[in-house]
């Protein structure tokens, strides 16, 4: 589907168009076998990507696409520049994929320098302007407006403004506040602007939090702003641009299960597309999620193909040798078990007043001692994971290998949640496409109250319908050794 290529695939040092999100796809028929519609389910959309890409990589298609392909009314009313004029984009590769005719259509002020110093990138599949076209097209075939793609657009440009807002310390804060720079100031509008928002509304919410004090004397208690660090409010922007992004893709993909509805079926084939494996130099929490989800589907695999088939060629009397493999049930369990798994333990950690990833990555290896599948980064066999002090990381060993996980980020994107005062702000915002994107937000909206979503939970849940779906059919593996 171009659509969700479009905001869910980007360019990795490995593939040039990564899906960078799993999904479940039904294709439901009736008793005549006819397709009747279809249902998409989707899974971890890769969210550290929105802010930030290493050096040979972009960032999701669609910001690249809405900066090449754009209306020449569209970019100018989304203030839009060339992707390194955009701090969510040039820490990365900010060369554009384009053919030779769609190069030379490419106007100069479109183009970054290092598109002008190296040319384009090529791929026969990636074409960023006529990709942009065929997105804007898919988009009318789901019966969207004007109006509506006009606010998809805008939503995407407001998080590259945002990403814009740069912080410097307050000399007059008494506090050690901080302050928007001067440069981001005009960022700060134009987001403000886009998101239907107050500029000093915006501006508070993202250089201060707020707390609620509570006295014997009064009932409601005393609402006091408290001043965020540089670190902190950067933290805050980041959060909210990936709460932004996270949710128009939820929109998105529920635009296009509306577009194939159906009232009942009979049957459905349904198709799994989820990363495989992952070992890369630095593993986080995507890879731990990633790499939990292929231990729970080899799992599957073998209950399947060598366990119940192996059972019924004995009941068969076919005297077949029997194929030996390994349970990987122990590697679950580290993973998921109540109280000491490591999810729990990551969300036991994130509930504490001052949580640290140093204590979390401790309490994994205090809680599952002598654990034969858990290890300390300095038993690997690679020389720059054996650099990872203990209390920075785990060595798990999986049934594909054993991985080094770097824990400094875990407790970061283990929460969905933003802090209260952004949250609110967003829901009382006069853009009511924005408005509406937050509108089921588990968030309580306690003023005050720095609120804990687990991302992990979610995950955990997810992936248990998903088992309970895929157990319940009959199924074929077909598995991809492609680049990811």
């Amino acid at each position: 589907n171009p659509l969700l290529e479009a905001f869910g695939n980007a360019k990795t040092t490995r593939n040039n168009n990564s899906s960078r999100f799993g999904k479940f796809i039904e294709i439901h028929f009736n008793e005549k076998q006819r397709v009747v519609g279809g249902y998409i389910s989707h899974y971890l959309l890769e969210k550290s990507r929105i802010c930030g890409q290493s050096k040979d990589e972009r960032n999701y298609h669609i910001f690249y696409r809405l900066c090449a392909g754009a209306p020449e009314s569209v970019r100018s009313a989304l203030k839009l520049g060339s992707p390194d004029s955009f701090h969510y984009l040039n820490r990365g590769c900010t060369q554009y994929f384009c053919n030779a005719q769609s190069e030379k259509q490419l106007s100069q002020n479109r183009r970054s320098r290092e598109f002008v110093s190296k040319g384009p990138l090529r791929d026969p599949q990636l074409d960023d302007t006529n990709d942009f076209m065929e997105c804007d097209r898919s988009m009318d075939h789901i019966g969207l407006t004007s109006k509506d793609k006009l606010n998809i657009y805008s939503t995407v440009a407001a998080v590259l403004h945002l990403g814009n807002i740069s912080f410097e310390d307050d000399p007059e804060s008494t506090k050690g506040g901080c302050k928007i720079t001067a440069s981001g100031e005009q960022s700060l509008a134009i987001t403000a602007e886009m998101l239907g928002l107050e500029v000093r509304d915006l501006r508070m919410a993202l250089i201060t939090r707020v707390l609620m004090t509570k006295t014997s004397s009064s009932r409601h208690g005393t609402v006091i702003p408290v001043p965020l660090k540089v670190y902190e409010s950067q933290g805050a922007r980041d959060a909210l641009a990936k709460a932004l992004y996270v949710k128009l893709f939820d929109q998105i993909v529920s635009l296009v299960n509306k577009s194939i509805p159906f009232s009942s079926s009979v049957s459905y084939i349904g198709i799994l597309d989820i990363a495989g494996f992952e070992y890369f130099q630095i593993n986080s929490f995507e890879q731990f999620c990633i790499n939990y989800c292929n231990e729970k589907l080899q799992q599957f695999f073998n209950e399947r193909i060598l366990k119940e088939e192996q059972t019924l060629y004995e009941k068969e009397g076919l005297g077949l040798k029997k194929i030996s493999y390994i349970d990987n049930q122990d590697c679950i369990d580290l993973i998921e078990a109540k109280i000491t798994g490591a999810f729990d333990l990551l969300d036991e950690e994130s509930k504490l007043p001052t949580p640290k990833p140093d204590h979390f990555t401790a309490e994994v290896h205090n809680r599952n001692k002598g654990h034969p599948r858990l290890d300390f980064p300095r038993k690997s066999k690679l020389r720059s994971n054996r650099e990872i002090r203990d209390d920075e990381g785990f060595l798990i060993r999986h049934y594909a290998g054993g991985v080094v996980y770097s824990t400094g980020q875990f407790l970061e994107k283990n929460n969905d949640a933003l802090h209260a005062s952004l949250i609110v702000l967003i829901q009382e915002c006069k853009n009511s496409f924005v408005k509406n994107l937050f509108a089921d937000s588990p968030e309580l909206l306690q003023i005050g109250k720095l609120n804990f979503i687990s991302v992990g939970n979610k995950f955990r849940s997810q992936l248990a319908d998903l088992m309970t779906k895929l157990r319940s059919t009959k199924e074929f593996f077909h598995v991809l050794n492609g680049p990811s």
